[in-house]
């Protein structure tokens, strides 16, 4: 798949999340409220997306991607349930339904990054588990980690604002 058939399935995806939602334009402009949109103007696409997580699914786990001619960015949130939360930006490349890119976040006062792999899959979007490495002491991606932890789509506008 091309970055160009790539964003197509983006806008295709997104045009089925607006017919869902009631929308007769099935394209949103500039409007942060959706799932997704399209920016015709500049031919970026903005998506969404969230996931639930530990025992009673209380983990909260949101990204926001904007995807525009290969390049990546945006911002990927974990918010464990009575734990630190991290927040961050992305930055990264898309190749066929593939992102690689760098999580640049900061937990409990400290300024940190890590790899993040995600993949684009049946309308949903796919992350690469970390490992704990006890001799670094940090997460690692292993190269054969499975897609294993999946995002749905989700509206934009329910994305946690950072505290001031």
């Amino acid at each position: 798949m091309t970055m160009k058939n790539g964003l197509l399935y983006i806008a295709l995806l997104a045009g089925g999340f607006a017919a869902c939602n009631g929308n007769a334009d099935n394209r949103v402009l500039n409007d942060s409220a959706s799932t997704s949109r399209t920016d015709t103007a500049n031919d970026s696409m903005s998506v969404c997306f969230q996931r639930y997580a530990g025992p009673l699914r209380q983990d909260t786990f949101t990204v926001h991607l904007v995807i525009r001619e290969g390049r990546v960015n945006g911002e990927l949130v974990e918010m464990p349930f009575e734990k630190d939360a991290r927040r961050g930006t992305l930055a990264g490349t898309m190749k066929d339904s593939i992102i690689t890119a760098t999580w640049s976040y900061m937990q409990e006062g400290q300024q940190d990054t890590l790899p993040v792999v995600f993949k684009i899959k049946d309308g949903n979007l796919l992350q690469q588990p970390y490992v704990y490495d006890g001799k670094t002491g940090r997460e690692t991606l292993k190269d054969t980690s499975a897609f294993s932890q999946e995002f749905v789509p989700f509206d934009c506008r329910k994305i946690p604002k950072q505290k001031s």
